[in-house]
């Protein structure tokens, strides 16, 4: 059953006018029914330096299901690096830890899971993270002094850093922006192939042979069907793989990544161009990972070529079985 808030996280979703992913399953999707809205909490990922320029938000499934010792959803919402919105939950998430005031806590705040660490943030990003808090706070009746950086509403003080930018100034600048205009939209896909990329329906496919990949090594999974010969044309896409690992040690790490193929003839499959990557955590049993690329404006280099999306797994810290290769794509 949705969540009360979901209509109003909505409203002020498309009020802000950026580009939005709606994750499956977000109206429901919660650890409880928030109270009042009283706060907007702003966060960062602290994403690892290796990752931070492989994927466009590579900490959605963490940010959606949380990680070991903090059960997800971890924010309502996450920011991307090119300001694309995501939309995780209407329930109350795990975002807030101790806080200073009741006012700031899980049930009273909404929190925002912005892709960066302690870096420049790019423009593109600040800006959109201006607009959604506006439109957030805008929605609920909040002045801007309610729009805090965790490190402002953590206890005690100094227990956080994120977000990694001035909150005075943060606060400044959100007094001055305004919203308007129309949400924009993708460019009409104009593709040459049928494929993930610019397709014309959802497509799906699971491989359950089991597949081993040696440690150390990048291991090129087998996805089922060889049906994702694709069209790199201006579309906006979103493509998923998810995997189940029966054999990662708990707590040891290797990376599941989903990208371009670059083929030799009598040679292996190699990795070209990663699309998205996610690191993934052994857990007690099956460890089940899924990484998801939302790709909206590929490169002209790209555009009007076939390459195949193909999926790996890199780094892994021993032989691994893996087993239920799924892939699924849809294009929005």
């Amino acid at each position: 059953m949705a969540y009360s808030l979901a209509s109003r996280i909505e409203r002020a979703v498309k009020k802000s006018g950026l580009k939005t992913v709606w994750v499956p399953g977000w109206k429901s999707r919660g650890r409880g029914t928030m109270g009042s809205i009283q706060t907007v909490t702003l966060h960062h990922t602290a994403t690892p330096r290796s990752l931070r320029k492989t994927a466009e938000y590579p900490t959605y499934n963490v940010v959606k299901d949380g990680r070991p010792g903090l059960p997800g959803p971890l924010a309502q919402l996450g920011l991307g690096r090119t300001g694309v919105v995501y939309v995780f939950a209407a329930g109350v998430s795990n975002h807030a830890g101790k806080s200073r005031s009741t006012s700031m806590t899980n049930s009273r705040a909404i929190g925002i899971e912005a892709e960066g660490a302690m870096e420049a943030w790019p423009k593109e990003q600040y800006d959109a993270y201006l607009r959604l808090v506006r439109a957030l706070i805008d929605e609920f009746n909040l002045p801007e002094s309610r729009a805090l950086r965790h490190a402002e509403t953590a206890s005690p003080p100094g227990r956080k850093n994120d977000a990694s930018f001035s909150g005075p100034t943060f606060r400044k600048r959100l007094k001055s922006t305004r919203l308007g205009g129309t949400t924009p939209t993708a460019p009409a896909p104009k593709p040459t192939l049928e494929g993930i990329f610019g397709m014309t329906k959802r497509i799906a496919s699971t491989h359950t042979a089991k597949q081993v990949a040696a440690k150390g090594t990048t291991k090129h999974l087998q996805i089922g069907k060889d049906q994702y010969t694709i069209a790199t044309g201006p579309a906006w896409v979103s493509a998923s793989v998810k995997v189940d690992i029966q054999n990662l040690p708990v707590g040891e790490t290797c990376y599941l990544i989903i990208g371009e193929a670059f083929y030799a003839k009598g040679k292996p499959t190699t990795l070209g161009r990663e699309l998205a990557t996610m690191e993934v955590i052994g857990t007690p049993g099956t460890t089940t990972a899924t990484v998801t690329a939302p790709i909206w404006n590929l490169p002209k280099e790209y555009q009007g070529k076939s390459v195949r999306l193909r999926a790996f797994i890199k780094g892994a810290p021993r032989d691994l079985t893996i087993t239920n290769v799924s892939v699924q794509g849809a294009r929005d």
